[in-house]
């Protein structure tokens, strides 16, 4: 038996048979006896092989994400939060609210810099259908609807809930619903992907609550940031514009490998699909 091959034959949720209701369980003696099939040893680590190479490609993109992920955060520490901005020598300190910072950069809010809502407070994910645009909870891209509610780059953030404080950078036809907040710039001296690296982080949102933690419009709205001339805003937007158009190709690479990884695992398993002819 290949320990691979049996991860994949068990990857699916609904081989598993659960105990209880509020508080679902898998009690050892039921794992023991869920059946698989098994196929020779050969087959087994064809198979493996076969979805394994899916994942690869997966890993190898989500490594590329953090790369480009983590050039776009440093460079905006490096430029605006130790003003190692280029020309930066050149360039005296005056004092702000938020501490000293270069000549000709200033200090405003974010509810001046963006136009800030709640998400669809109508729409939830009992919503979602199979095929449809892009939709983002709380918990982030994670469903479609058969609608869309707009059409150009935006942030979404997660106000509500275990991921509150989190943001993702939505692109093309999307919505957003119920315990989320959406922003964009509406300054002509910011851009939405300054905005949305700035405000990358769940320590940078003002969490109210214990057990239920969330991000309220008003707080949001009051968060201040520190906005450089616009000669530094452009190059640092046409740098992380770049690195995260790049990311979103890669996001959709990815879903476009998970989905024929999961397509073939049931046909492959069930000896639906001839290993033997599938190229190596």
């Amino acid at each position: 038996m290949d320990t691979q091959y049996v991860f994949y034959a068990l990857s699916d949720p609904e081989v598993w048979p659960k105990r209880g209701a509020a508080q679902p369980f898998i009690s050892q003696t039921d794992a023991r006896n869920v059946e698989i099939s098994l196929p020779s040893l050969r087959i087994q680590r064809r198979i493996a092989s076969i979805l394994s190479a899916y994942d690869e490609l997966i890993e190898n993109s989500q490594r590329r994400i953090k790369i480009l992920e983590t050039m776009a955060r440093a460079l905006y520490r490096e430029w605006f939060v130790h003003f190692r901005f280029p020309g930066h020598d050149s360039v005296r300190r005056v004092s702000s609210p938020l501490g000293e910072i270069p000549e000709g950069w200033e200090v405003r809010k974010l509810g001046n810099l963006a136009d800030i809502s709640w998400g669809d407070t109508s729409t939830t994910k009992a919503s979602y259908v199979t095929e449809g645009y892009a939709a983002y909870s709380a918990s982030g891209l994670d469903g479609k609807l058969d609608h869309y509610d707009f059409e150009r780059i935006g942030v979404v953030l997660s106000a509500i809930g275990a991921q509150c404080g989190r943001t993702w950078l939505a692109r093309g036809k999307w919505s957003c619903i119920k315990n989320t907040i959406r922003f964009w710039s509406k300054d002509e001296s910011t851009s939405t992907e300054f905005l949305f690296v700035a405000t990358a982080g769940q320590n940078f949102w003002p969490r109210r609550g214990a057990a239920q933690p969330f991000i309220s419009q008003g707080d949001a709205e009051r968060r201040e940031l520190v906005i450089p001339d616009r000669d530094t805003m452009k190059r640092f937007t046409d740098f992380v514009a770049d690195a995260l158009e790049q990311i979103a190709v890669l996001e959709e690479q990815i879903q476009t490998l998970r989905r024929t990884r999961d397509l073939l695992l049931p046909r492959l398993l069930s000896g639906q699909i001839d290993v033997e002819t599938m190229p190596a």
